[in-house]
C-alpha cells in the first residue's frame, strides 16, 4: 500500500493542472478576484452558452457594456456606490482586445 502512496504522491507532484473550460480559466487565473473577474467570467459564460455548443443562446448575441454592467450590478447586488457603469465595461473590453483575448 505504501508503494501505491509513493508513486501517486509523485505523480502528483509532476502534474500539470489545466483548467477543463474557459469559464474555470477566467475565474482561477487572476490572483485577487474583483468586479473585472466577474465580468470576464460573465463574457466567458455568455460564449460558452451560444447555439454553436449546444447552447441557447442566438448566434451573434452581442450585450451592450451598458446591458453587461446592469448584469452585473444586479447579480452581485451592489450598492450604489459600488456599482459599475457601461465605461468600466468598456474599459474592459478594450483591456482584453490588448492582450488578444477576445
Amino acid at each position: 500500500m505504501r508503494c501505491i502512496a509513493r508513486v501517486l504522491a509523485s505523480d502528483a507532484g509532476r502534474a500539470e493542472v489545466r483548467a477543463s473550460n474557459s469559464l474555470t480559466e477566467v475565474v482561477t487565473s487572476s490572483p485577487r478576484r474583483g468586479l473585472a473577474d466577474f465580468v470576464k467570467a460573465l463574457f466567458a459564460s455568455l460564449d460558452e452558452n451560444g447555439v454553436r455548443d449546444l447552447g441557447f443562446l442566438p448566434r451573434g448575441l452581442r450585450l451592450t457594456d451598458a446591458t453587461i454592467a446592469s448584469i452585473t450590478n444586479a447579480a452581485l447586488d451592489l450598492t450604489l456606490d459600488r456599482m459599475i457603469g457601461a465605461e468600466f465595461v468598456k474599459r474592459l473590453r478594450q483591456r482584453e482586445r490588448e492582450r488578444g483575448v477576445s
